[in-house]
């Protein structure tokens, strides 16, 4: 349902609905990825990178997640943890 939300512009509304879809079903990967990226382009760095940071303790190697979160660091000015996630990469 997010996705539609989202496909239609409703941005503020596809966020809540993967909200609720990540309450309902903490181990949904693909909702968490979703809201994080929605997020990350709404400019909401800091709830961005605590959703990457949620995405990511159900999948640790997820290359895309590890890159956008360490760029958000980056943007951030927390270089210490961008290089953090970024050397998950290697």
């Amino acid at each position: 349902m997010g996705d539609v939300y989202y496909e239609n512009a409703e941005v503020e509304q596809a966020i809540r609905q993967y909200r609720k879809v990540v309450q309902l079903d903490p181990s949904n990967f693909e909702a968490h990825v979703a809201l994080a990226e929605v997020l990350e382009e709404r400019g909401r760095m800091g709830e961005a990178i605590r959703q990457w940071e949620r995405t990511l303790k159900l999948r640790p190697e997820y290359a895309e997640g590890l890159l956008r979160l360490g760029t958000l660091y980056y943007k951030r000015r927390s270089y210490g943890r961008a290089l953090e996630s970024y050397a998950k990469l290697v």
